[in-house]
């Protein structure tokens, strides 16, 4: 969600890395719009969006879960049923609303009643395909929110001045590369998600694209479509171009994670790693990480890396480094440019008081309730 608000990488706006708050110095795109005479609210489901954790900038409401007894978050017909009370009160005035579903999360059990969606049930496969199953099925479940969503917005004659933008903040793992889960690597099944605009008819029509687009150029775009611009200094560029004229920016794709060996503080041990993406070769690099400094260690003889060509190898399961040194050379070279770009930035909103500020100690529900969903070990 930082990235997605703020238009910048995590190494620059350091949440998950320094800390799990935003700092107030940065400039999310619920503050823009605010300023700018929109209303705005957000409800979600999720344990890390909390208001403690800066996320509320910008917003008027900000509005989490309710928890009922033994749910470790609220189903997404709760979530939306609010959000569209809270449409139906701000009618003829520009809004920005976001919403964030867990469904999909662990453990997948669909709400009740769900009126029968993938009704055979998914217990009669093995192991991964039981997982992959109650996955897809919950996909489908948060499918039928976003319609009952756009059902809403068109019964209160908004849908056709609204633009709509549908994404994930990941991908899930289930055994791809001998994992479960999320949050332990940057592999496809994890980074590659959808990034969907219903535009309104004003502002052009529908199709495809194959370029490579970025959750950080979600904030440009939607300032570009209203003619705002930018407050602060952004990494991410405006998708226009491509939603126009049907133009070729060639982006680059940068993805990046920090993971720890252990839950255990005596074991744990960190590692860093980052990843950039062109239209075929993907290369990924892990190097340690120093949690004191909350600082990865420059790329050294003892760095490990993986390359993949997409085209080839789109699950990514040849790793071609030790083959192909010139193209990781080449590509290495511009995670360190981009590694340096990121540290600039970041010493530019450090200058401005945007220290890392660490989140107080988790209590042990919320930590329990992440520990099930896949965020803790």
């Amino acid at each position: 969600m930082p990235s997605l608000l703020t238009g910048l990488y995590p190494s620059v706006h350091r949440v998950a890395f320094g800390g799990n708050i935003l700092h107030d110095e940065f400039t999310t795109l619920a503050e823009t719009l605010h300023r700018h005479g929109y209303r705005s609210a957000c409800f979600t489901a999720s344990p890390h969006l909390k208001e403690r954790a800066g996320y509320y900038q910008g917003f008027e409401v900000f509005e989490g879960s309710h928890y009922a007894e033994n749910e470790l978050f609220d189903p997404g017909s709760q979530i939306v049923s609010r959000a569209t009370d809270w449409l139906r009160d701000r009618r003829g005035e520009p809004f920005l609303l976001y919403l964030h579903l867990m469904d999909v999360h662990s453990p997948r059990d669909l709400p009740q009643p769900h009126d029968g969606i993938l009704d055979g049930g998914c217990g009669s496969v093995d192991g991964r395909q039981e997982r992959i199953c109650r996955y897809d099925r919950m996909i489908r479940y948060v499918d039928d929110q976003i319609a009952g969503l756009m059902t809403e917005l068109a019964a209160m004659r908004l849908l056709e001045r609204t633009l709509v933008i549908v994404t994930a903040d990941h991908g899930e793992e289930h055994f791809d590369h001998g994992r479960t889960g999320h949050g332990q690597s940057l592999y496809d099944e994890l980074i590659h998600v959808p990034l969907i605009l219903r535009l309104p008819p004003s502002l052009g029509g529908s199709g495809q694209c194959d370029e490579i687009v970025r959750h950080i150029d979600v904030m440009p775009t939607v300032l570009e479509m209203l003619g705002i611009e930018p407050e602060a200094p952004i990494q991410g560029v405006s998708l226009m171009p491509i939603i126009r004229d049907g133009a070729k920016l060639g982006l680059l794709e940068y993805a990046e994670t920090v993971t720890r060996s252990s839950d255990a503080a005596e074991d744990a041990s960190w590692a860093y790693h980052a990843a950039v993406r062109t239209d075929r070769w993907k290369l990924i690099l892990q190097t340690p990480f120093d949690e004191a400094t909350s600082e990865a260690e420059a790329p050294h003889a003892g760095a490990e890396y993986e390359l993949y060509d997409l085209r080839e190898d789109p699950l990514e399961s040849t790793n071609l480094a030790p083959i192909r040194p010139r193209v990781v050379d080449r590509l290495s070279a511009r995670l360190a440019e981009w590694r340096e770009s990121c540290a600039e930035l970041r010493r530019l909103y450090e200058s401005r008081g945007a220290e890392p500020v660490e989140e107080p100690e988790l209590d042990e529900e919320t930590r329990e309730r992440l520990k099930a969903l896949g965020y803790l070990q």
